[in-house]
């Protein structure tokens, strides 16, 4: 995990400063700033706000793309052991009796196909994409 966290800070830090900056330039926070408040109240009152939407979705994706990749990792058998519970770990395992039990695979492999779509669901709601109804 500390690996997966390492491998996303760069992208995760380039997509906050692009969208900081971004916000940096418009007339609201420059009459902020004009107004004379500090560094800190324009970043909490006015540029956080409005980074928080695309910072969701991107949160969402990254989420994703961690948990298959931490998946893929335990299948091939270079992540955790066997005494672990881990959902790419159970489909390793179970792979060579999928003829004979093929539940002890798909089930594993759907919750993590379910586990990737709910988060992405859940990062658009929040990203204000889709509403929940």
């Amino acid at each position: 995990m500390v690996a997966t966290a390492i491998i996303q800070a760069p992208a995760i830090a380039r997509i906050v400063r692009t969208a900081t900056l971004e916000q940096s330039v418009r007339g609201f926070v420059e009459a902020a700033v004009a107004r004379g408040e500090s560094a800190i109240s324009v970043l909490r009152r006015e540029i956080l706000p409005n980074i928080a939407r695309p910072l969701s979705a991107d949160v969402g994706l990254r989420f994703t793309w961690s948990v298959l990749l931490i998946a893929s990792v335990n299948f091939l058998g270079l992540g955790l052991q066997p005494p672990a519970a881990d959902w790419g770990l159970m489909v390793s395992e179970n792979w060579g009796g999928i003829g004979a039990n093929p539940a002890a695979v798909l089930v594993p492999a759907a919750l993590l196909g379910l586990l990737c779509v709910a988060i992405n669901l859940l990062s658009d709601s929040l990203a204000g994409g889709r509403q929940w109804q």
